[in-house]
């Protein structure tokens, strides 16, 4: 039994979890949820390497190997979790819910178990607030807590405390290491490398298959598809932005030693042909509004956007074959009277698109919205589709 701790945009991240285990045929029950926590079951889990599953993740933070479902807290008897540790460590705690005699139980456990074991062990103690205490990635990797412990307990509404021990942590030090190394990045364009993981573990293509974005800037899903070992096409029409991405996928294409195809093209997403197994894009949204538009304002970028993405649509209809996936941002333009000019989804119908089909148990539709951090005005939905 596993417990699954998703981030930012939980529905996203479900949706990629689900993928990423149905790529490596891993069947599982989810047996509970809350929040942006599950609890599943996975056929013969013991076999399953769940550190490098979450390595390939961007939406899930922990993936935590549940030792026991406590009723009360006073069941807690960590000498029955098999733990085998070094004889010097770090450990912390990340808990959910408890309230303070419980953390202080978990706490005195924690110290009487490196003291039964005659280990040196040296308690990571984060600062934290509120009923949530995680720790966070980047302290977790510093803190050396992967050949140590994290201890993790989370108390769902009914009371039961699941308690384990971490198994994987997600891991953004590769997307720190592109937002600081790549030779052309500018921050007004393009999606963030969390996000476009998320997008492209979703539109789920095998390695040497090809990838296409329409509209590539300077090349995010481009760089995260020669990631994932895939032959990359990138089209905009702005010729700095071509250069950008040239500049980018040769930069890292030689830091990771990859040996897929990549080819950018100065073209326009509503005309350029091309052979790719699935596409992935975030296109012009309209222009940057320090402010929320006026009706008038709003229907006019609307219709602009609108036109924009129906002959973008048709294009891809053109070039693409049945079944393939398209995975996309598209936005909404609210406006000062309240009225919110929508994306009309005849844009899809009419050019043989349809929603890609999730199983019920994801309790979300292929259409999904993304907040972004940043305080964008526009409102912003990542789409799931493939060609019928």
């Amino acid at each position: 039994m596993k417990l699954v701790i998703f981030g930012r945009n939980k529905e996203i991240a479900r949706i990629e979890l689900y993928e990423v285990l149905s790529r490596m045929s891993i069947r599982f029950s989810l047996d509970y949820e809350e929040d942006r926590y599950w609890i599943i079951s996975c056929e013969d889990e013991t076999n399953i390497n769940f550190h490098e599953i979450i390595q390939n993740l961007a939406g899930t933070l922990r993936i935590v190997d549940i030792k026991q479902v406590l009723h009360t807290i006073h069941d807690l008897d960590l000498e029955q979790w098999d733990l085998y540790l070094p004889k010097k460590y770090n450990y912390a705690i990340s808990e959910t819910g408890l309230n303070e005699e419980e953390r202080d139980i978990v706490t005195e456990h924690a110290k009487a178990f490196a003291k039964n074991t005659n280990s040196k062990a040296i308690f990571k103690n984060p600062k934290s607030s509120g009923k949530e205490r995680l720790i966070d990635p980047s302290s977790y990797i510093s803190w050396n807590l992967e050949d140590g412990v994290e201890y993790v307990y989370f108390k769902s509404k009914d009371g039961d405390i699941y308690s384990g021990v971490t198994e994987g942590c997600g891991n953004t030090k590769i997307f720190k290491m592109l937002d600081t190394h790549l030779p052309a990045r500018r921050f007004t364009h393009g999606t963030s490398f969390r996000v476009a993981r998320m997008m492209m573990n979703i539109l789920d293509l095998k390695e040497n298959q090809t990838l296409a974005d329409p509209f590539c800037g300077t090349g995010t899903f481009l760089i995260e598809g020669l990631l994932q070992r895939l032959n990359v096409i990138g089209i905009d029409n702005d010729s700095e932005l071509v250069n950008d991405s040239k500049q980018n996928l040769h930069w890292l294409k030689n830091e990771f030693e990859i040996n897929n195809s990549s080819e950018v093209i100065l073209g326009d997403a509503k005309k350029t042909e091309f052979v790719a197994d699935g596409v992935i894009f975030e296109p012009y949204m309209g222009p940057f509004l320090k402010n929320i538009p006026s009706i008038k304002e709003a229907k006019y970028i609307w219709n602009e956007l609108n036109d924009l993405y129906n002959e973008t649509f048709a294009n891809l209809s053109m070039n693409l074959k049945l079944g393939n996936k398209v995975v996309c941002i598209l936005p909404d333009i609210p406006s000062t009277s309240g009225e919110i000019f929508k994306l009309d989804e005849k844009v899809f119908e009419s050019n043989g698109f349809m929603y890609t089909s999730l199983p019920s148990f994801l309790k979300t539709s292929a259409k999904i919205k993304y907040d972004t951090p940043d305080g964008s005005k526009i409102i912003r939905h990542v789409y799931i589709l493939e060609k019928v």
